[in-house]
């Protein structure tokens, strides 16, 4: 499997959305796979930290991630699986039921579209595993390589 990252830290659902700041990284990523004659088996999203930390409504992230994954289709990733992590651990340590917007409009956009699934949820690793409150520390990210290791085998 080949990962190719195209994530920017601290960013939200409004950056990647149509008009937003790294929307274009989705035909960059197509184009530079194609270039060498590779496709995506899977691809992987993790937002929704920034969008609980905002307060962003569920209305706001359901649009956001429908414009994301139309855009990743139009990119040229007409039905690789797309994995939505389940992911509102904002900033300062909330996540879970603190996040219940931003996961109920993950979960909105899920049932929105084709090929598009619920992800590793990043918000199940507790407060102990992370090094500032938000980001894992080494059990945590080893925890969320392995919920996402389980979530691509039972696709």
């Amino acid at each position: 499997m080949i990962i190719l990252p195209i994530g920017y830290g601290g960013t939200n659902t409004v950056d990647w959305a149509v008009g937003g700041t790294f929307n274009y990284r989705f035909k960059l990523a197509f184009k530079r796979l194609a270039s060498i004659g590779l496709s995506a088996d899977f691809i992987l999203q993790s937002l929704g930290g920034a969008d609980q930390a905002q307060a962003r409504p569920t209305a706001e992230v359901r649009a956001n991630l429908n414009s994301i994954v139309s855009s990743i289709r139009e990119a040229g990733f007409a039905s690789t699986p797309i994995l939505m992590a389940m992911s509102s651990w904002g900033t300062g340590g909330t996540g879970g039921a603190n996040g219940t917007a931003v996961r109920t409009g993950i979960t909105q956009a899920i049932g929105d579209n084709a090929h598009l699934y619920a992800g590793a949820d990043t918000d199940t690793i507790p407060l102990g595993n992370r090094y500032d409150t938000n980001h894992f520390d080494a059990t945590g990210s080893d925890t969320a390589a392995t919920l996402w290791k389980n979530t691509m085998a039972a696709i």
